[in-house]
């Protein structure tokens, strides 16, 4: 197991997303003894990210920001160093419980996805098949 840990996000595109990005940040930082880092596309962001621990990825240019972010979320394992663990939040969690840091006690594989599936119309069964058809494949 590595030593090395950090939390991830992977926004893109519209300035809603990044300002809830923003305040996610704003939570996560002094809850963690972690390093947080950003994964973008600055090219479609309507606003800039305000961080500065940010991985500039180009996305393909004949996708929509709906799927430059899915793309960047899959690919997390190709852009960030090797050797890590890392977990992944969407920009919409908010961490406000303290022990944040446990999440890495059940890490599994190169990112681990957190767990926000608490409300009911975020549920897998809804929300899969929406996210990954898309039409980006690469």
């Amino acid at each position: 197991m590595s030593s090395e840990r950090a939390f991830v996000y992977a926004v893109c595109g519209e300035a809603r997303h990044i300002r809830t990005l923003h305040t996610s940040l704003q939570y996560l930082r002094p809850r963690t003894a972690h390093p947080i880092v950003v994964v973008t596309d600055s090219e479609r962001n309507r606003v800039a990210i305000e961080y500065d621990n940010i991985v500039d990825i180009r996305t393909p240019s004949h996708y929509d920001d709906r799927q430059a972010s899915i793309f960047l979320k899959t690919s997390l394992h190709r852009h960030l160093p090797p050797g890590w663990q890392y977990a992944y939040l969407d920009a919409d969690v908010i961490a406000a419980a303290d022990d944040v840091d446990t999440i890495f006690d059940h890490a599994q594989g190169a990112v681990t996805f957190a767990r926000d599936l608490t409300r009911l119309q975020n549920r897998v069964a809804t929300f899969s098949p929406w996210a990954v058809s898309c039409g980006c494949r690469t």
